[in-house]
């Protein structure tokens, strides 16, 4: 068990590297202005907070419109690459938007989950509860926070 426990503490230390391709963070209009994918600032600024190398590989925007649009917006990254220089290291998670190893179908509300499991590990797939399922689930849940605030407040003994 100590071997197991050394072991995810390790695995949680070790420094994570996501590569984002342009589409997945920045776009463009049709007069050329460089702005961010929906919700691309919120999830950036997860994987930052938890310690994950983001490299961020441009095709068609310039690197300079894309550093302004990144910094004006407070968006974090760690660096900024040219398609053929991204493609040379090697990364735990690649997201592409529409792309086959992390879609951004929508936006990042739903890709974020992916993000997680690519990089630690996917979750182990649980069929959804039925209605009534979760209904017992949430009484029971009632029944406990209700014995829990009875107790507080001293009205029964548990």
């Amino acid at each position: 068990m100590f071997l197991t426990i050394f072991a995810y503490k390790i695995l949680d230390i070790m420094e994570k590297k996501i590569k984002l391709w342009q589409s997945a963070v920045l776009t463009k209009d049709d007069d050329g202005n460089t702005s961010l994918v929906v919700n691309a600032k919120e999830a950036l600024t997860t994987l930052h907070k938890k310690g994950i190398n983001i490299a961020i590989c441009l095709r068609d925007i310039a690197k300079v419109d894309a550093e302004k649009c990144l910094d004006e917006n407070n968006v974090p990254y760690d660096t900024i690459k040219e398609a053929p220089a991204a493609s040379e290291e090697e990364y735990d998670c690649i997201v592409v938007a529409g792309g086959n190893i992390v879609k951004l179908n929508s936006d990042w509300k739903w890709a974020i989950d992916d993000v997680a499991q690519k990089l630690y590990g996917a979750k182990s797939k649980t069929a959804e509860p039925t209605e009534q399922q979760q209904m017992d689930s949430n009484f029971d849940e009632y029944v406990k926070f209700a014995k829990q605030t009875a107790k507080h407040r001293g009205k029964i003994s548990m």
